[in-house]
């Protein structure tokens, strides 16, 4: 609460400010075109070149970069209150709470910084906390206090619509694309909006523009890749993943997308070097598990049951000796879930056992996982029973662990051959799931309905848009892999 009282504090200074002076803004606008954009009030000219180096790469979704510039830049300041509050929305491995700690830490070293730096880091702090219109309402402020600043404008698209209104999120970063035509990240930021609204054309143009306005940065390879990866261009694809590595060779998420592209090619053997070439960069720990995770993944889709359970089980004591139990007890799941579906109902339960003792029994993930792996080795009361205690707990919980429970169910009831009760759940299940999806398809398969089985198989092995660390996608393809 502290925290949410400083930062009210502040706004309510700086709106006071605006306030008491409605012309300023006006004013340095109309003296200066530079003064109608954000400033920064640092004394030191390597700190505010390290800034602005940081937001560069903050904005081209490089979070590992701009952390290492905004350190740099309070090394060479250490009060300065912008470069704090940035590195915060950048660095790796922090917790919300500990960001906007920082946040606030940041936003109390602002004291003799302008109003446009006082309502920037609250507009970030909003947007960190989750308080999205709030922050639209700040950077709103903002954007009309500094017209000609183009960040301002894009932060304020960033908070606009969002899952529950895409249509108008897309026109707000539309707009920043139309009055600062020459700003890359709003490219980059409308051909991912346009892409995921079924505007599959018009959103690998705005990435391909992207691309050419930034061509020295290593995301915008990689936004232009992942779209080429989605429209199943794997030649053009790998190409700017190996752009991106070459411009930066610490952009981690080159080698995941190449390790993408190789392993939807039937190169798993490429793919898993990928990813041990990301695994080099990773930023903490927990990125390191999920690329070792990524690399269980593979072995398992290439069929390689015991070297994916070795790589799952050797990730689970990395993270176990990080002190990341869920992680590790997610990388046993997969491991049980391997062991499982080959039949190896001791493996599988000897795993199902460790994860339970990391995470506790009645883990709703370690409830779902233990029902589908028990029904998969003939366990069937036991899978019955978590099955019935996951439905509970998630009847009082959101949208997905509903769903989650209903895929839970649809599996127990398939591996029981209830074919009926087993399509029922899993018709309530996340229809876009790539678990659903093969799932459904055995159903089919067992009721005769061998077009639809087909279908649907086809479909999770033709998704261009899966990774290796969703622990989804790998029970689906090891289901479908089956037939």
């Amino acid at each position: 609460m502290s925290g949410i009282r400083n930062s009210m504090r502040f706004l309510g200074l700086a709106l006071a400010a605006c306030a008491l002076a409605p012309g300023i803004a006006a004013q340095q606008a109309y003296e200066s075109p530079a003064a109608a954009k954000l400033e920064v009030t640092s004394a030191s000219a390597e700190a505010n070149k390290h800034f602005w180096a940081g937001v560069n790469d903050a904005e081209n979704v490089f979070p590992a970069g701009a952390t290492v510039h905004f350190d740099k830049a309070l090394e060479a300041d250490p009060a300065f209150g912008m470069a704090r509050v940035f590195r915060a929305r950048s660095a790796a491995g922090m917790n919300q709470a500990a960001r906007l700690a920082e946040i606030n830490k940041g936003i109390s070293e602002l004291s003799g910084a302008t109003t446009g730096e006082l309502l920037t880091a609250l507009g970030m702090r909003e947007w960190t906390a989750g308080n999205l219109n709030e922050a639209m309402a700040i950077f709103g402020t903002a954007a009309k206090m500094m017209p000609g600043d183009p960040h301002l404008a894009y932060y304020r698209a960033n908070v606009t619509g969002g899952a529950t209104n895409p249509e108008r999120g897309i026109a707000a970063t539309r707009s920043v694309t139309e009055d600062f035509p020459e700003f890359a990240p709003a490219w980059n930021t409308l051909g991912y909006q346009l892409w995921q609204a079924g505007d599959r054309a018009g959103g690998l143009e705005a990435i391909k523009k992207y691309a050419e306005l930034a061509p020295d940065h290593p995301n915008a390879h990689d936004s232009y890749a992942e779209l080429l990866q989605w429209s199943g261009r794997y030649n053009e694809a790998m190409t700017h993943y190996r752009q991106a590595a070459e411009l930066d060779p610490t952009y981690d998420a080159a080698y995941t997308g190449m390790a993408e592209v190789s392993q939807m090619m039937g190169a798993g053997d490429h793919a898993r070097r990928h990813l041990n070439e990301a695994i080099e960069h990773a930023a903490t720990p927990a990125a390191k598990i999920n690329l070792m995770r990524g690399i269980g993944a593979s072995y398992a889709i290439d069929g390689n049951m015991k070297a994916a359970v070795e790589q799952f089980t050797a990730a689970a004591a990395e993270a176990e000796q990080a002190g990341n139990k869920n992680l590790a007890a997610l990388a046993l799941h997969q491991a049980a879930m391997v062991e499982a579906m080959a039949g190896k109902k001791s493996d599988a339960t000897a795993h199902l056992t460790k994860a339970g003792e990391l995470m506790g029994a009645d883990n709703p993930q370690q409830l779902g996982f233990a029902a589908m792996a028990n029904a998969s080795i003939g366990n069937g009361a036991a899978a019955m029973e978590s099955a019935q205690k996951l439905e509970e707990a998630a009847s009082k919980g959101s949208a997905g662990s509903k769903n989650f429970s209903h895929l839970v169910n649809g599996v127990v009831f398939l591996r029981a051959n209830q074919l009926d009760k087993a399509v029922a759940e899993l018709a309530q299940a996340d229809p876009n799931a790539y678990a659903t999806k093969a799932f459904l398809a055995t159903c089919y398969d067992k009721m005769g309905q061998k077009a639809e089985a087909a279908a649907l198989r086809e479909e999770v092995k033709a998704d261009r848009q899966y990774g290796l660390g969703d622990a989804g996608y790998m029970v689906a393809r090891l289901e479908v892999m089956k037939k």
